[in-house]
């Protein structure tokens, strides 16, 4: 399931993204995902040590979700319009 969910999304980024740039967007995803997991498995493991391992997962999954609802209402993304010669297919 998250292999076919990870496949989905590289095929997206790869039908949206200007072929030259593909390579540039793709290293950054892979930052972003692989990149973080060893500050976030810090951060979690010293939740988990204070707060206990049910209460951090809470505190992660809010945290996450309220990142992502900041993301998504303070960022332009939603206002970026694409040129003619950039479209792909």
């Amino acid at each position: 399931m998250y292999r076919r969910s990870w496949l989905a999304l590289l095929w997206r980024v790869y039908r949206e993204v200007w072929i030259g740039a593909i390579g540039r967007v793709l290293a950054f995803y892979s930052l972003g995902f692989m990149g973080s997991a060893p500050v976030g498995a810090t951060l979690t493991g010293i939740a988990t040590e204070i707060i206990g391992p049910l209460a951090a997962t809470f505190v992660s999954a809010f945290l996450m979700m309220s990142l992502i609802l900041a993301l998504i209402a303070l960022t332009p993304v939603w206002q970026i319009m694409r040129r003619e010669d950039e479209l792909t297919s």
